[in-house]
């Protein structure tokens, strides 16, 4: 989790999944669906959701 150093509002959330389908397990999970409703409950926003490709080393 990281805080924007100009907005104290902002935030990134950075994970990393080994593939695709492993994210879309997770987001299927009670956990998850209860992280995403409370989160949610507290946005004036929707949030932005980005996904990026690893760049081989």
């Amino acid at each position: 989790m990281w805080q924007n150093a100009h907005d104290p509002y902002s935030y990134v959330l950075v994970e990393h999944w080994e593939t695709q389908d492993h994210l879309d397990a997770h987001g299927k999970t009670p956990h998850r669906i209860d992280f995403n409703d409370t989160v949610n409950g507290y946005l004036k926003s929707d949030y932005e959701e980005h996904h990026y490709n690893e760049i081989p080393r």
